[in-house]
């Protein structure tokens, strides 16, 4: 059965897609965006055993006085691992987006305050659990916006991952 049978294309001319492409570009073109990124950049080979795994693209950047760069984009919340790696003392602070975008993205476990945040496999879900949390915090918790399952005969502590920044900004005020 051919899957595009059903299919209903609309022609567009040359001439239209030409100016609805130049729109979009001018429009992308007018607007700037600021964003730090961590590059580990110089011979890669000898440490490439310190650098993280799930991390292997080579870029290269050019910045605006012409500078080109060659080397690996790391992470925020692994920059201070990768510093101390090499002897190196640093310290990058992270907001708490990034750490959570990072706990979604990698399965590291990182911590919120008092807490840890890890990604969780729960009946074919990825959810986002806190860790460490003490007994008698568990209402103050739960009014915060997160729920509880009872796993194996656990109780584990989840935050919704649609309001985990919400709910996760106002645990650790």
């Amino acid at each position: 059965q051919d899957l595009f049978a059903e299919t209903h294309w609309t022609d567009v001319d040359r001439a239209s897609f030409d100016e609805a492409w130049q729109a979009e570009c001018d429009a992308m073109a007018a607007q700037t965006r600021t964003q730090i990124i961590y590059l580990v950049t110089g011979l890669l080979l000898p440490v490439w055993g310190k650098l993280p795994d799930d991390h292997v693209q080579v870029w290269r950047l050019t910045s605006d006085d012409g500078q080109s760069l060659l080397g690996r984009l790391i992470p925020a919340p692994l920059v201070e691992r990768i510093a101390s790696a090499f002897g190196i003392a640093a310290h990058v602070e992270i907001d708490l987006g990034a750490r959570v975008e990072h706990v979604r993205t990698s399965g590291e476990i990182m911590p919120i305050g008092a807490l840890r945040l890890k990604r969780a496999l729960v009946a074919g879900d990825q959810r986002l659990e806190l860790l460490d949390w003490k007994p008698e915090a568990l209402p103050h918790l739960k009014a915060a916006g997160c729920f509880t399952e009872i796993i194996q005969h656990r109780t584990r502590l989840f935050v919704p991952p649609s309001r985990a920044l919400e709910i996760l900004a106002r645990i650790t005020d």
